[in-house]
């Protein structure tokens, strides 16, 4: 598995390939995990977090020849079964536009069979549409889309409808593989929250009856149009004779401190709190604690959103403000459709209404089982391995697997 950084907790794409690595693992496989641009190290570093996953991280400062020749030894060495690109332009070059990828990269993967998971396309998609995002997307969409018919994937996957329909309008034909979130679900609750709250400007929630608490977790976009939305919070808690908390968690972004006093002078029948980053273990008793989760990012693209599919598989409601440009596709898919909330006419009813949580912790389990069976759609993903002198294969049965 390839990608750029490898970064613990800083690295979106990075603590997914770690993440579905070691569920791969579970299920038998043989990992190895790639960066082949990580710019957090000084020098080639080598992890072993699980037994049978290994983590190699090659440094974004060692020159490019020497990365490409390091990394073409190690998959010699390594002599995989399968190659699995994990793409996002910003990972390669911090601009987005890795034209130097155009070249090394086939040529490392060239007898591969290899398979493409596309995180991201472009900017300036959807309601993204900056002069300066048209300018660099179309930038981007040419080498992306050069880049794939030169690496030629065998299975090519991206994490959301959206993105599938864009790529085919184009005649590059993907499948839809879901994205999970990088926190894993625990039933535990956040005794430490009505703390964190008081101490970061927050009312004492003690008396929870009082209260509906807003979960906003991950990055803040900037130009996110939170204004009807805390509006109308406001006024729908006042009439359930509640109060509306807003409680932003993890890294939300070097804006988020001008965001949340713009938000407390224009909102003062809501409160704010932003209690920070946190560990993995204090996000799921976070998302466990509160009653709604708020997403800032836009309906259509809530399938590429780790933060979204953390809040979701944790069994909460998420409400999705803006961005509805495309109602006839699928947002996160079948699976969490009923947790995306729009506000619309239906809120204010959802909002005061009972509501069961059912929480997924399986579902990054499931995720790698699509996996495995896209790639070896004669076996199923319950698969050994069986080791020889010359490779490593996965051995199983005939026979399609249940996505469940």
């Amino acid at each position: 598995m390839i990608c750029g950084g490898l970064d613990s907790g800083r690295d979106g794409v990075g603590d997914y390939c770690r993440r579905i690595a070691g569920e791969l693992a579970a299920l038998g496989a043989e990992c190895l995990v790639l960066g082949l641009n990580d710019h957090e190290v000084g020098r080639e570093t080598t992890e072993s977090p699980r037994s049978s996953v290994r983590l190699i991280r090659l440094p974004a400062r060692m020159p490019l020849r020497k990365r490409a020749t390091r990394a073409a030894s190690l998959l010699a060495d390594w002599a995989p079964d399968w190659v699995s690109l994990q793409f996002v332009s910003y990972a390669f070059n911090r601009k987005g536009l890795p034209l130097s990828e155009l070249y090394w990269l086939p040529r490392l993967l060239r007898g591969r069979k290899l398979h493409v998971m596309l995180h991201e396309l472009w900017v300036g998609l959807g309601v993204m549409r900056s002069r300066k995002n048209i300018v660099v997307g179309t930038l981007q969409r040419w080498i992306l889309m050069t880049l794939l018919d030169r690496l030629r994937p065998m299975v090519l996957h991206t994490s959301n409808d959206y993105y599938r329909t864009e790529l085919a309008r184009r005649g590059m034909e993907a499948t839809v593989l879901p994205l999970f979130g990088n926190i894993a679900v625990t039933a535990e609750s956040a005794h430490w929250l009505a703390d964190a709250v008081i101490c970061n400007g927050g009312p004492d929630i003690a008396r929870r009856d009082r209260f509906w608490l807003l979960g906003l977790f991950g990055s803040i976009p900037v130009g996110w149009p939170s204004e009807h939305l805390f509006g109308r919070l406001g006024s729908l808690a006042r009439a359930s004779d509640r109060r509306a908390v807003v409680i932003s968690a993890g890294e939300a972004g070097s804006a988020s401190r001008s965001l949340l006093a713009t938000w407390r002078a224009k909102h003062p029948n809501i409160d704010f709190a932003a209690i920070g980053p946190r560990s993995a273990l204090e996000i799921s008793q976070f998302l466990n604690s509160i009653d709604f989760g708020i997403t800032p990012h836009p309906i259509y693209l809530l399938g590429k959103s780790g933060s979204a599919a953390a809040t979701l598989e944790h069994g909460v409601p998420l409400i999705a403000t803006w961005g509805d440009i495309a109602p006839a596709v699928p947002s996160v898919g079948p699976e969490f459709e009923s947790l995306i909330w729009r506000d619309d006419d239906t809120l204010a009813e959802r909002l005061r209404g009972t509501f069961r949580r059912h929480r997924r912790p399986d579902w990054s389990s499931l995720v790698a089982k699509m996996l495995l069976s896209s790639l070896y759609p004669d076996k199923q993903p319950q698969i050994e391995i069986r080791h020889d002198a010359s490779s490593r294969h996965l051995a199983g049965t005939a026979g399609g697997a249940s996505h469940e």
